[in-house]
């Protein structure tokens, strides 16, 4: 164990090993809280049935909870990792082409939408619903919040987690671990059966955005964005028949489309225009020697918390999808 101590390679194996479960026991305090929230959500619907009644507290009351499971893991990370809070938070202007990778982004995060209006669609078919539609409402104090709490809110604090915490903590040892598993836990972290595909795509594109323009702002910016649409077509079926809310839809896919692959191909005929300059990826620079060899990579790799938070949310998944078919 001694010699083990004085070998680099097992010094950092170490490491990166610890750096997982570091992210993982913020994920298990996160959806320890989100389970602490729903209990007493049911508990409220049972002392007080009309609770969901009133449009406004109800949805101000589901907000305050997202803050709880969501920020306060985030901004409360520093009491386990022994860092300081906001080198993680760095919101730094980034380099590369910054719109052409938003808009690449973008278009492969409105491909992954397709892949969840088809598994809504196959879920519907066997019988569960396990992506509700909010009612749809005309009171603009309710309509104000739903933009604050689905577009800002999210934007903000999920990426705080996903990608300025979890890719940072994972970048140090090489850049395609730490992408790919950010993205898949970004899609646990949602539990939701429809959701989950769609997340997992959405947090890979995001990641490889942040990593190429070293800034959590590109990620904010796609964040809400895809909400803040999402939201405002959901809306506009309050006030508007049925067929033209389908052809805002429409034509927002196609531009976001067209947009998206110009960006790709422009990225991609562009790649090696970086003027020699290595970017930094968020506020974590991912150094060759700090790298751990993932050639031969095996699953013992992957730290056992992370499994338990994985296991966790798969099985949270099921609950829930079949819990909506019921």
């Amino acid at each position: 164990m001694y010699f083990d101590l004085l070998d680099p390679a097992a010094e950092k194996k170490s490491r990166f090993m610890k750096a997982q479960n570091r992210v993982a026991i913020m994920l298990l305090i996160s959806f320890g809280i989100t389970i602490g929230c729903s209990l007493i959500l049911t508990f409220a619907h049972f002392i007080f049935p009309d609770i969901a009644k009133n449009a406004f507290g109800y949805q101000l009351i589901q907000t305050l909870m997202y803050l709880s499971y969501i920020a306060l893991p985030a901004l409360t990370f520093g009491i386990i990792s022994g860092k300081k809070t906001r080198s993680y938070f760095t919101v730094r202007r980034g380099g590369g082409n910054k719109a052409a990778a938003f808009f690449a982004a973008l278009g492969v995060i409105y491909f992954a939408q397709l892949v969840a209006a088809l598994l809504s669609t196959l879920l519907g078919a066997a019988g569960f619903s396990n992506l509700p539609a909010d009612e749809t409402t005309t009171d603009a104090a309710v309509i104000v919040l739903r933009f604050i709490s689905i577009a800002v809110l999210p934007a903000i604090f999920e990426e705080l987690m996903m990608r300025g915490i979890v890719l940072g903590e994972l970048l140090p040892y090489g850049k395609g671990f730490a992408i790919i598993t950010s993205g898949v836990l970004f899609g646990f972290m949602h539990m939701n059966a429809v959701q989950l595909p769609f997340a997992c795509i959405a947090g890979i594109a995001m990641a490889l955005a942040a990593v190429y323009t070293g800034s959590l702002r590109i990620t904010m910016l796609l964040h809400f964005t895809n909400n803040f649409i999402s939201v405002a077509l959901e809306t506009m079926s309050a006030f508007v028949p049925e067929e033209w809310e389908l052809f805002a839809e429409a034509a927002v896919s196609v531009l976001i489309f067209v947009c998206g692959a110009a960006a790709a191909v422009y990225l991609i005929i562009n790649k090696e225009k970086k003027n020699g300059v290595e970017r930094k990826a968020l506020s974590v620079r991912v150094d060759e020697a700090d790298k751990v060899d993932l050639r031969g990579f095996s699953l013992k790799n992957v730290s056992p918390l992370l499994y338990v938070y994985s296991g966790i949310a798969v099985l949270m998944t099921v609950f829930n999808m079949f819990a909506a078919g019921i």
